[in-house]
């Protein structure tokens, strides 16, 4: 399919400019873009469904706002005519690109991408109304009362623009603003107040020459600025004659007060609070405690506490999750706590809500509502914040996904993807460059590694294509390549560890590589992520062997690299998890050693990981599971894992997690 376009851009643009010079109510941002279509070397008829987006330039360049999808477009003879709308935002001087991608409607295919990008043209009196010289508007150009407050800059209106007396009673907002006062009290009173008017109001002086007593005081006028240093003694003060209703907020300092004057029986019971104290010299309540694993560093002036980790390592046990094996987890961007996505014991999808660092408290959260819906999640999120979690629904044998509707999963829905036959197998979820998520996913009936591409971001549209039938089964890992948007899959199949190179973004073509077959079978719990330099870093097990192995690879496709072997003292590699550290530019891979029964780490030392060192993280109970390792906002390891049938998280003090 390809397209040729004809842009109006200019002539709509100008027809705007000329109903807006008459209308007593301003245009809309939206305008119409008309062009042709052709399709096999023919005038294009029928309906068919466009993507649109703005960029800033002719190739790569920045995106103005999200893709604007239109369905069912009417095309006769080639000709189509789609409105668009992006809002003032966008066109506000800067040149403006088209990028467009077409499909038949009801086709279920992936939009196709036209090229090249369309420029959109100036309009002449458009062009003019960027550069109005000064003065070109005048008063005669101005609708009355149109200019409001939110036109100004600020203070943009000094006293050169204000002509001398111009401002009086009708100019001023006399509730806010206090007219001249022009009125005074004979001798013997005094001003009481002064009248929105600029009258005022007079009383007589009760005191004359006598005395100042309690009785002519009002409640919290003596301020510090009133007593003498030391002024106030005992003899000053009657028994608990002073209550907090007595002392204005901070007026009596240490300097006003004569040393041990003021002993409790001139302190009325609860008479000193808050706002009786000077918070900066006398403490506040202390009201908070740090959470477990964390020590107190200090006390603020409010009261408040500052916690800091402990120096070591902590592992927590938080509930019985039955027989669940494969677990996952990710930080919330909201507050930087992990959610952890896994299989309850009654087999239904569910994830932990962390509300601390550590994740020693939280709140559970079951997503599913029958046995078998949620077995072998993965959870990631979307650039919006919002985790979404694939998963394999054995009753069913269907592949699908929960979409959180909150960042921590409190209201959502499930949303079966593909269901011809036994799939959904060892899903792993991911999202590219436009957002949407993606996934593989293992077809037991076939033996098969397939994809399964999200059209939106709810994943209620989207097409699912096979990629390699060769005796495909167990994990897959999928990750977005940052330079060119492709998905990029490892996986164990024919018992080697292979990588699948999608060719285009919806992963619906592409070509498989084998990478590892070293030995007889290897490749399994391949896990994928991309180091600094996006090159790929791929864990794996030899299960021969029963050795922990990576796979580097040479460039971001992965045409050529090189495997070496992290772990071979007993069969370790199980289950195996790996993260890059920013913060250190290295690789850690959480695994579990069945030999010893221990859940270990391994820690790269250099970036090409020649080099590093294993750590025991937990050798306190049988068999760990399921190990899903996450970095989080503070560049410190968590790894989520399975301990004594119970779910658990282990977060490490340091990058190197080796205490």
């Amino acid at each position: 399919m390809k397209t040729t376009n004809k842009i109006f851009y200019n002539m709509i643009v100008l027809f705007a400019l000329i109903s807006m010079a008459n209308a007593q109510t301003p245009i809309n941002s939206d305008f119409t873009y008309q062009g042709e279509l052709v399709f096999n070397n023919q005038l294009a008829n029928g309906a068919y469904d466009f993507e649109i987006n703005a960029y800033d330039a002719l190739t790569d360049g920045n995106i103005y706002d999200a893709p604007y999808s239109v369905d069912a477009i009417s095309v006769v003879n080639g000709i189509f005519q789609i409105p668009l709308d992006y809002g003032n935002e966008t066109f506000m001087g800067d040149e403006v690109y088209l990028e467009i991608s077409v499909r038949e409607n009801g086709s279920g295919q992936p939009y196709e991408l036209l090229s090249p990008r369309q420029k959109i043209n100036n309009a002449p009196y458009a062009i003019h109304a960027q550069y109005v010289g000064a003065d070109a508007v005048t008063n005669t150009e101005i609708l009355d009362g149109s200019i409001g407050e939110q036109d100004l800059a600020n203070n943009s209106v000094t006293s050169d623009k204000i002509a001398s007396n111009a401002v009086g009673n009708s100019e001023i907002i006399s509730t806010q603003v206090q007219r001249r006062v022009s009125g005074s009290c004979t001798v013997g009173s005094y001003i009481r107040s002064v009248n929105e008017d600029g009258s005022v109001v007079c009383e007589t002086d009760s005191t004359g020459n006598s005395n100042i007593t309690s009785e002519d005081i009002v409640d919290g006028t003596i301020a510090n600025v009133d007593l003498a240093d030391n002024s106030i003694g005992s003899n000053e003060i009657i028994n608990q004659s002073i209550t907090s209703n007595d002392i204005a907020s901070d007026s009596i300092t240490a300097s006003m007060i004569t040393v041990n004057a003021v002993g409790s029986n001139e302190i009325a019971p609860s008479a000193v609070g808050e706002s009786e104290i000077n918070s900066a010299e006398v403490q506040s309540r202390v009201s908070q405690t740090c959470d477990e694993g964390f020590y107190l560093r200090g006390i603020n002036e409010d009261g408040s506490v500052q916690c800091q980790q402990l120096p070591f390592g902590s592992k927590h046990d938080l509930f019985s999750i039955g027989s669940s094996r494969y677990i996952s987890i990710a930080i919330m961007p909201s507050n930087g706590f992990p959610i952890i996505s896994y299989t309850n014991s009654s087999g239904r999808l569910s994830v932990y809500e962390c509300t601390n660092l550590l994740c020693t408290s939280g709140v559970v959260r079951n997503l599913e509502s029958y046995f078998g819906a949620g077995y072998s999640s993965k959870i990631t999120i979307l650039p919006s914040g919002l985790p979404i979690i694939s998963y394999d629904d054995i009753t069913n044998d269907d592949l699908k996904v929960y979409r959180c509707l909150t960042f921590n999963c409190s209201s959502g829905s499930p949303v079966a993807l593909d269901e011809m036959g036994d799939v959904g197998s060892f899903p792993s979820i991911t999202t590219g460059n436009t957002g949407l998520p993606i996934m593989s996913y293992i077809d037991n009936d076939n033996n098969s590694l397939k994809v399964r591409a999200c059209f939106n971001s709810m994943c209620t549209t989207g097409n699912d294509w096979v990629l390699d039938s060769n005796s495909v089964k167990f994990e897959s890992s999928i990750v977005i390549r940052p330079s060119t948007g492709l998905p990029l899959i490892s996986y164990f199949g024919d018992n080697k560890l292979k990588l699948y190179n999608c060719t285009n973004s919806f992963c619906s073509s592409g070509n498989s590589i084998v990478l590892d077959s070293s030995v007889n079978e290897v490749g399994r719990y391949a896990n994928i992520v991309f180091d600094s330099s996006n090159i790929p870093l791929i864990s794996y097990h030899d299960e021969t062997n029963g050795d922990l192995k990576l796979y580097r690879c040479n460039d971001e496709n992965c045409s050529t690299g090189s495997s070496r072997i992290l772990e071979s003292n007993g069969n370790v590699g199980n289950f195996s998890s790996i993260a890059f550290n920013p913060a250190d530019s290295t690789a850690i891979i959480s695994f579990v050693d069945i030999t010893n029964s221990s859940l270990k780490l391994y820690k790269c030392s250099n970036s090409d990981c020649t080099i590093g060192s294993t750590h025991v993280l937990d050798s306190s109970s049988y068999l760990k599971q399921g190990t899903s390792i996450v970095i989080n906002n503070e560049n410190k390891p968590q790894v989520a894992y399975k301990s004594n049938d119970k779910l658990a998280i282990y977060s490490c003090f340091d990058a190197e997690c080796d205490r």
